[in-house]
């Protein structure tokens, strides 16, 4: 079963006031755009090779978890709809990469609340991985020398608790 990690960023176009400076009129208001970069990380994988569709994913970003579907992957061109965990998004967000060499280069569309259909730009790597990359911690941590072992973690773990 073949699996892939896509991880990249897509940037979110914002706009607000600013002031410039001018010759005459001294100080005036300009509407300034600027595009924030937000990174992804996720994973797609094979749910039935029987299906018209057979791949299924999953994202996560820094608005939240997301599942993909409707993934297409050519030599030259990827596809997919992400619909995040929870939101009231009737359609999703339609990205469509083509290769640019390592690197897959497009954008993202989707229609806002309001009506008003909103794109901006994304890119991203996806790279094959054999399926022992997801080993369970257990036989992770039995490899790993013990300075760093499962003492490090538990240590971790609970100064996390104690913040919380």
């Amino acid at each position: 079963m073949k699996l892939y990690l896509i991880h990249g960023f897509f940037c979110e176009i914002h706009a607000g006031l600013a002031t410039k400076m001018v010759p005459i009129d001294g100080v005036t208001a300009v509407v300034r755009e600027e595009a924030i970069p937000v990174m992804f990380a996720g994973l797609i994988t094979h749910r039935d090779l029987n299906e018209a569709n057979p791949l299924i994913g999953s994202m996560t970003d820094e608005i939240g978890k997301a599942e993909l579907s409707e993934i297409v992957i050519t030599k030259d061109e990827v596809r997919f709809l992400k619909i995040y965990d929870g939101r009231q998004q009737s359609k999703g967000i339609s990205y469509v990469l083509h290769r640019d060499g390592n690197t897959w280069v497009g954008e993202y569309s989707l229609t806002a609340a309001s009506g008003r259909p909103l794109k901006g730009p994304a890119r991203c790597v996806i790279t094959e991985v054999d399926q022992s990359l997801f080993q369970r911690e257990a036989v992770l941590m039995e490899k790993l020398p013990d300075f760093v072992g499962k003492r490090t973690w538990r240590h971790a773990r609970a100064r996390r608790k104690s913040a919380n």
